[in-house]
Order: structure tokens, then C-alpha cells, then sequence
């Protein structure tokens, strides 16, 4: 589904995007990535917060596991999470993770923060 046929991403929603360009140990190609912001900022803003996906996992405990039946594979790289502008990177949704990934993804998140979730 792209931008095109009126899709907003939602939080929790597999997506592919363009990361390019790159700096420094950021990643910087087309790749998977996990939405992590809700759909109403990402429609509101035209901006949503990601979290990349790679196959390069080095077993931090701020990388989560995705389930193998997905259309990508890897780890959430929830420290290398970004604001993008999804309707430029070419955001296509190939699928959604299980809602137990996205909450562990969401913790994991809100401890690189120092942010104690609610709820």
C-alpha cells in the first residue's frame, strides 16, 4: 500500500523506506522499518517516528526480535529510531508486527528516553 492510495502509517506497521542519506553509524538505504507513532501525529504532522530494522543484530538489549513470519526479518533497532516524512521516503506498508513486539518495542524505547510509560 503506498501514499498514493491514501495510506497513513500506524503504529506497529511494517513498513519499507528509504533511510538515505546516510551519516555516520546511521543506517542509509532502503530497508524495513517498524512505525512507532501513533497514525493520528502521523497524519496530523505528515511526519511519523521509526524504528529500522536489520539484519545486522548485535544481541543489545535495545534490539527486538521480529517473528519469523513476517516479510522482513531482523531486529528493531529501537536506538536507531527517526522522525521522518513519510509521504518523501517512500514508505510502502508490507505488513504489521504482533501487538506483544510493538509494547516490548515501545519499553524499550521509553527507557533509552528515561520516560516511564502509562498504561
Amino acid at each position: 500500500m503506498t501514499v498514493a492510495n491514501g495510506y497513513v502509517p500506524a503504529q506497529g506497521d511494517l513498513v519499507m523506506m528509504e533511510f538515505g542519506p546516510q551519516q555516520g553509524q546511521e543506517i542509509g538505504k532502503r530497508q524495513p522499518a517498524v512505525v512507532i507513532s501513533e497514525q493520528a501525529f502521523n497524519r496530523r504532522r505528515g511526519l511519523c517516528f521509526v524504528a529500522a530494522v536489520s539484519r545486522a543484530a548485535s544481541g543489545e538489549s535495545t534490539e527486538v526480535d521480529l517473528p519469523p513470519n513476517l516479510r522482513a526479518q531482523g531486529s528493531i533497532m529501537t536506538d536507531q529510531m527517526r522522525s521522518v516524512d513519510w509521504r518523501k521516503r517512500g514508505m510502502e506498508r508490507i505488513g504489521r508486527v504482533p501487538d506483544r513486539i510493538v509494547e516490548d518495542t515501545l519499553d524499550r524505547v521509553c527507557a533509552i528516553l528515561g520516560v516511564i510509560r502509562q498504561g
